[in-house]
């Protein structure tokens, strides 16, 4: 009896362990998310630099991406924190088509949705 038990357990904690590696969400479907960027990462948060203007480059340093609405004047990236008024925030149009789409279909984990 208790081998059975032994064994159920173990299948059932298996079988959560396993729907959970697979139910992650698909991260390109995000329509508002930051993202915690280090420039040698990828090209591409060299480019997005490049659009903005920023100039020197920033090594480090976090975006904001929101395109949740469907009028285009408000899709706008943030850099820096969203909350401080300080922060530059540029227009979604603004930005290269390779780089809007670069950032829609990045998967890595410093991609982190927001609520």
């Amino acid at each position: 009896m208790k081998k059975i038990i032994f064994t159920i357990t173990v299948l059932l904690i298996s079988a959560f362990y396993c729907s959970n590696l697979y139910a992650q969400e698909d991260t390109t479907k995000w329509e508002y998310f930051k993202i915690n960027v280090t420039t040698s990462d990828d090209s591409l948060f060299i480019k997005l630099q490049e659009d903005m203007g920023i100039d020197p480059l920033l090594p480090a340093y976090t975006i904001y991406v929101d395109v949740r609405k469907t009028d285009l004047k408000n899709k706008f990236i943030v850099l820096g924190d969203i909350n401080d008024e300080s922060s530059m925030k540029f227009a979604w149009n603004r930005f290269r088509e390779e780089v809007q789409k670069g950032l829609l279909n990045w998967k890595k984990p410093n991609k982190i949705k927001i609520e």
